[in-house]
């Protein structure tokens, strides 16, 4: 019977698999571009979805943590964004093997002072904000793709400019 964390880890390579052809994708020249001025620039944006696994696994290694500020810094280049990404895949998949059914069940808390701001199963944690967000910020990154008139790639599916054929 396989795992919470075999299954979590399945879908994170997958993932990661897309997520690099995403970012790939990212013309260095634009970095600085946003579509709207209340939007992150694509060079903040790209860099945010390549961090965002490995900073989350290690954000829920600790039982409880308090809330974070999240700095949003701007790549300067497509080699820092992919370096970035790199580091943050191996770590994420570092954190997700060591733990195990009983680490994935264990209640997870983020406090602001006295105060519990969230608790649930770090399962739950894992699933919902490193998955999901990073999957909600790469979605982002497609669309701003899309509005620069760069080919995207397959990711769910073949693309406008793609056909899915593998990886």
């Amino acid at each position: 019977m396989i795992s919470m964390t075999e299954w979590l880890l399945d879908e994170f390579t997958e993932e990661a698999r897309s997520t690099r052809r995403v970012l790939k994708r990212i013309p260095e020249d634009k970095l600085s571009w946003k579509p709207h001025p209340k939007s992150m620039s694509l060079g903040e944006l790209a860099l945010h979805v390549a961090v965002l696994p490995g900073e989350l696994a290690e954000f829920f290694s600790e039982s409880e943590r308090k809330v974070p500020t999240v700095p949003l810094p701007e790549a300067s280049s497509l080699n820092e964004i992919l370096t970035a990404f790199d580091k943050s895949e191996s770590i994420a998949k570092t954190k997700l093997s060591a733990w195990k059914e009983d680490d994935m069940l264990a209640e997870w808390k983020m406090v602001h002072g006295e105060e519990t701001v969230i608790s649930a199963p770090r399962y739950m944690m894992v699933r919902s904000t490193m998955l999901n967000h990073w999957y909600h910020h790469r979605g982002q990154l497609v669309v701003y793709l899309r509005l620069l008139d760069i080919p995207v790639p397959a990711v769910y599916g073949s693309s406008a400019d793609e056909e899915l054929i593998g990886s």
